[in-house]
């Protein structure tokens, strides 16, 4: 198909080929806004996060106490050995730190070792710790420069029963009656701790008459044994009565002497 020619002799321009040219120019410049949209979007939310450094929180130099104590027995060694971990402010273990043990509401038994210095790992392990008297207990832990910490609550039990006392004698009185007094002893372990559960026999020893059982009362929580009401019949003097611990190693123990008299 030939292009119509104008007046002067050349031929007519093509409308297609700009309308094609203005398609192009019209989607690049859609794309290049649409490039920088996104450049600007991006550069916001970029500007508007914290940094790597400012997000993260400081670490406070401390203690931590990596292994609790449970229990223990009266002058028996802590189970298990309480453990803590000493780092620095990047939360680095730390050697060579100098580690001290306190007690509340009571003290160790003489001779722990209430200093410990950190190994390599940052550890400070204390191995030597006893406490003599039975009850509910927690352990505090400091060292120069870092935060302080506290263990959980523990207890230590009483011991093995080893002593039976007189606490409280009998008094002379009348015979047939209760005995005036209300004579009382009591059970402790080898540091002193009473002893509750242990069955006492209270006996009558008669000079020339040997033995007799009068009554068992159970040590209550103060280890005591109270023995209230006792009647004895026949009256005499220089009584005594004999206590008699049922438990192994325990040695049985006399009052003083005293008189019963007829009514």
């Amino acid at each position: 198909m030939k292009l119509p020619r104008s007046s002067s002799g050349q031929s007519a321009p093509s409308t297609s080929g700009d309308t094609k040219g203005s398609v192009i120019a019209w989607a690049l410049g859609l794309l290049l806004a649409a490039v920088i949209a996104v450049t600007f979007f991006f550069r916001g939310n970029i500007g508007s996060q914290p940094s790597a450094q400012t997000a993260l929180s400081p670490v406070e130099p401390s203690i931590t106490v990596t292994t609790q104590p449970r229990q223990s027995v009266s002058g028996g060694q802590l189970t298990p050995v309480p453990v803590v971990q000493v780092t620095d402010s990047k939360g680095s273990p730390v050697s060579g730190a100098v580690v001290a043990v306190s007690v509340e509401p009571a003290q160790f038994t003489q001779g722990c070792k209430l200093q410990v210095t950190t190994d390599a790992e940052g550890r400070a392990i204390f191995d030597s710790l006893s406490i003599s008297k039975a009850g509910a207990y927690r352990l505090d832990f400091s060292a120069d420069g870092y935060r302080p910490a506290r263990s959980a609550d523990f207890v230590v039990r009483f011991g093995i029963p080893r002593v039976l006392s007189v606490v409280r004698e009998p008094q002379s009185g009348t015979a047939g009656t209760s005995l005036p007094g209300d004579p009382a002893v009591k059970v402790t372990d080898e540091a002193g701790n009473p002893v509750p559960g242990i069955n006492v026999d209270v006996l009558l020893e008669a000079p020339g008459a040997g033995s007799s059982k009068l009554a068992t009362v159970p040590t209550d929580a103060d280890g005591l044994a109270v023995f209230s009401d006792l009647v004895i019949p026949g009256a005499g003097d220089g009584l005594r009565l004999k206590f008699d611990a049922r438990a192994a190693g325990v040695q049985d123990t006399l009052s003083g002497p005293f008189n019963l008299t007829n009514s």
